[in-house]
């Protein structure tokens, strides 16, 4: 009983993960395909199917936009744009939280984290990512008496919500990782692994 299981649980490790992504795309897919209009479907312009079709149209209306939105005038509507949602109750919380999200992972590698280190948080002993913003040269550096640096402590699965601390340069070592695979393993709760140099 033993050999069937063992064979049983290798080969549904191997389906399992396979079937629910083709089921996610396909589901994607078909979802996109519906917010085609039916007069506009492929059946009607062209008298046949075509499966995808509207995943396409959805990208090119996404591609065009982004075209847009990165000259002068698209940034001044989004601008505009922003500035309205943020007024509308309910609409402000929901599409600022998203917002920040997206942002965050889909522009993860800028110059708002310039590394990736690790810190002992919230105890010693008990290691954790975070992300240097900058180095710190005021009073308060002169107040703890050695070189101080920025840290910003994201939360998981939320990145987007953290802490912000200054520290010690000595508390903070760096790792040889890019913002994306620190963010990437976060919003997983670590189940993606970073890859990164090991001395």
């Amino acid at each position: 009983m033993k050999f069937f299981r063992n064979y049983f649980f290798s080969g549904l490790l191997f389906w399992l993960p396979l079937g629910i992504t083709f089921l996610i795309i396909n589901f994607f897919v078909h979802s996109m395909d519906g917010l085609i209009p039916k007069k506009y479907s492929p059946e009607v312009l062209f008298g046949f199917d075509i499966p995808g079709f509207g995943f396409i149209i959805v990208f090119v209306i996404i591609l065009i936009t982004g075209l847009f939105l990165t000259n002068f005038l698209g940034k001044y509507f989004l601008s505009l744009w922003n500035k309205f949602l943020t007024k509308i109750p309910v609409i402000n919380t929901i599409y600022s939280t998203i917002k920040k999200l997206s942002d965050t992972v889909f522009k993860s590698d800028n110059d708002n984290f310039k590394k990736v280190v690790l810190i002992e948080y919230p105890k010693k002993d008990l290691w954790t990512f975070a992300f240097q913003t900058a180095d710190y040269r005021s009073k308060i550096e002169k107040t703890i008496g050695e070189e101080v640096v920025n840290i910003y402590v994201p939360t998981t699965p939320n990145p987007t919500s953290g802490f912000f601390l200054m520290l010690p340069k000595s508390q903070v070592k760096e790792v040889d990782m890019s913002v994306d695979e620190a963010l990437k393993t976060i919003i997983s709760m670590g189940i993606i692994k970073p890859n990164y140099k090991k001395d």
